[in-house]
């Protein structure tokens, strides 16, 4: 028995770590499918096969989602949540950015990362209360910077309405 799903495709997974939920594509998937590729809070989402340039894209789901993920995303699920937080932000730093070249394979277009070699990579972690600091501090930054996307937005719709009445002479 089978009943339709949100599917999240690795263009989803943005190179800053975001990640789009907007434009989600619909497929049936069974129970079974579900349970084995559903995704969770807290999940990291590990784009393992795109150009060079584009694979090894992560991001932490931070919303719930009821729906499964492309083959070509990696779920990784951490003992601690704060840990995802902290392996996702590893491996934009200089040194986890080489630690990532250092493991894709490919041919000219398309490239990979393996699970295996993905395991490998030596990420230095912190005790669980300073992972915690810094996923706490995490969050308070995505609160300060939805805010200030928020305000860009009002003061944008705020200068379209003056700019509207000003042609129209209202003003």
């Amino acid at each position: 028995d089978e009943k339709a799903c949100e599917y999240l495709r690795m263009d989803a997974i943005g190179t800053d770590g975001s990640l789009n939920l907007n434009d989600l594509r619909c497929v049936d998937a069974s129970d079974h499918d579900l349970e084995k590729y559903g995704l969770r809070r807290g999940d990291l989402l590990f784009n393992t096969r795109n150009s060079k340039e584009l694979v090894g894209k992560t991001a932490v789901l931070r919303q719930d989602f009821s729906g499964i993920y492309n083959n070509n995303i990696l779920r990784c699920r951490f003992v601690l949540p704060s840990y995802a937080d902290f392996f996702d932000a590893y491996l934009r730093t200089a040194t986890g950015s080489r630690s990532l070249e250092n493991i894709k394979s490919g041919t000219t277009s398309v490239f990979a990362v393996y699970q295996k070699a993905l395991m490998s990579l030596r990420v230095p972690v912190p005790d669980e209360s300073l992972t915690n600091e810094f996923a706490s501090k995490l969050m308070a930054s995505y609160a300060f910077k939805s805010e200030y996307e928020r305000g860009i937005g009002f003061s944008e719709s705020l200068f379209a309405s003056l700019q509207h009445r000003a042609f129209r002479g209202e003003l």
